[in-house]
């Protein structure tokens, strides 16, 4: 895709335009990026163990795969059936009715609790064993332009020659294993979605309260992550042209694109790429969310 027939007004390199980077840009440059890849990674390195569990924990969830979608899929597990997985195989014992209701409440998060605690590690140890050696530059970018990529891969850097000082990796890099940010958007109040149960034991809210806060761990920190770049999003002031590039729109990271929008140019024009219906659905949903007049869509 030649910048020029997206914006046929800017032919040459500047700075007033910010390219937003979704993991479709490395997947179109044939990086082995997706999910399904690290899934494939994590079993080509002898851990089946934990995609088995993975796959116990969150695919009782409906209408969402996770190893296509995993970060959506993170925050839309079912508190309510982890727990009686483990919890109903306790009976109680009344003579010692102290000592079984404590294995019940426990019984959830002693099982599922290292395999939620060992899903970041993982997933940046696949990150930092993805290649981009031989990765060839199929697009025209700026490189006095401004980025920010929601990709791990130094893909702009190494391929593309962008100086990294344009560059923005909203959730961490190749390299920087501990910076790397992976997770979902679903904060749950336990007293609250508890609380209109009445009938529910003192074990039993306990129980399901650990399996809560231990998968609201799992939340990115958006607002902090916010907060840590801020200098960045404030550098933004004179864009007036603002490209994506394969990038899914999740709810997510909406919070991302408002700040985004907040902090450029009130009349900048939007490009949006696009690989399905799918894609220029979530694109018009954006655009009417986030009240983008001056916008379009291609293919890509």
């Amino acid at each position: 895709m030649q910048i020029h027939s997206l914006f046929p007004q800017h032919t040459k390199q500047n700075k007033e335009t910010l390219f937003i980077i979704g993991n479709g840009f490395d997947l179109y440059h044939e990086i082995l990026s997706s999910y399904a890849n690290f899934r494939s990674w994590l079993l080509s390195n002898d851990y089946s163990y934990f995609v088995n569990q993975l796959d116990f924990i969150f695919d009782r969830t409906l209408n969402i795969d996770l190893w296509s979608d995993f970060e959506n899929a993170l925050g839309n597990y079912d508190y309510d059936s982890l727990y009686h997985e483990y919890a109903d195989e306790i009976k109680i014992d009344y003579d010692h009715m102290m000592r079984s209701a404590a294995q019940k409440e426990d019984a959830t998060i002693s099982a599922i609790g290292d395999t939620l605690a060992d899903i970041q590690p993982k997933f940046a140890e696949w990150v930092d064993s993805i290649v981009i050696k031989g990765v060839k530059p199929v697009l025209t970018l700026f490189t006095e332009a401004k980025y920010i990529t929601f990709n791990y891969t130094k893909t702009l850097e190494c391929v593309y020659g962008i100086p990294t000082k344009n560059i923005l990796h909203i959730h961490g890099c190749i390299g920087n294993i501990e910076d790397i940010v992976v997770g979902h958007g679903n904060i749950i109040n336990p007293h609250l979605a508890l609380s209109k149960d009445e009938d529910m034991t003192v074990y039993e809210e306990n129980g399901k309260t650990q399996i809560i806060e231990a998968m609201n761990e799992l939340a990115k920190d958006v607002k902090g992550i916010m907060s840590k770049h801020m200098n960045f999003f404030k550098s933004l002031s004179n864009i007036q042209h603002v490209i994506v590039y394969g990038h899914s729109l999740s709810d997510i990271d909406r919070p991302y694109f408002e700040l985004i929008k907040k902090s450029i140019s009130p009349i900048a024009d939007w490009r949006f790429s696009q690989h399905s219906q799918n894609d220029i659905n979530q694109i018009r949903y954006l655009v009417t969310e986030l009240e983008i007049q001056n916008w379009k869509y291609f293919s890509f």
